[in-house]
């Protein structure tokens, strides 16, 4: 690492990431021990104090998320991510994640060509999605309400579902391809 102090690396990768990750997992990635990981995460929480960001700590688990103080200001585009229509953005890591899942978000993104962790939070804060950890990997599923929102009872109402889903398949590496 290039001469970028190790809180300034932690907020990156935290930022990077999107949700949350493990101590150790920061450890690994920055070729650091766990105890240097706490003292430098304890540099980073002191310097966004009075900021809209703040470190949120749970046992080993760190998560960049906004600052408690600043919630009144968010809430009101909370209120509207979660009452008004999806979007493009919403729609299409929607699609991803029906003909994919149970997909990653790396993979989302791949195919968006773009970051989309604040796209797959809207989805997962309207329960169109869900998540699920395993063998520590993260991947998102649709739920019953999404085949809902769809206007569907299962999959095998959505049209051409299977010849949607090899198409979307062949876009994917094939380590990634599942």
């Amino acid at each position: 690492m290039t001469n970028v102090p190790v809180s300034v690396a932690l907020e990156a990768i935290l930022l990077f990431r999107g949700g949350v990750m493990d101590i150790k997992e920061l450890a690994n990635a920055l070729d650091l021990t766990p105890e240097d990981i706490e003292a430098h995460l304890t540099e980073l929480g002191v310097s966004l104090t009075g900021r809209g960001s703040a470190l949120i700590r749970e046992g080993p688990r760190v998560l960049l998320g906004t600052a408690p103080e600043a919630q009144e200001a968010i809430d009101a585009l909370r209120t509207a991510d979660l009452e008004g229509p999806l979007g493009k953005a919403g729609l299409e890591t929607l699609a991803i994640v029906l003909y994919l899942g149970p997909v990653s978000r790396s993979d989302i993104e791949y195919i968006r060509g773009v970051q989309s962790s604040s796209t797959v939070r809207t989805l997962l804060m309207r329960g169109l999605i869900e998540r699920n950890e395993s063998g520590g990997k993260t991947r998102y599923r649709i739920t019953p309400d999404a085949l809902a929102y769809l206007g569907a009872r299962s999959l095998s109402d959505i049209p051409e579902f299977a010849k949607t889903q090899d198409s979307l398949r062949a876009l994917m590496p094939q380590e990634s391809a599942s």
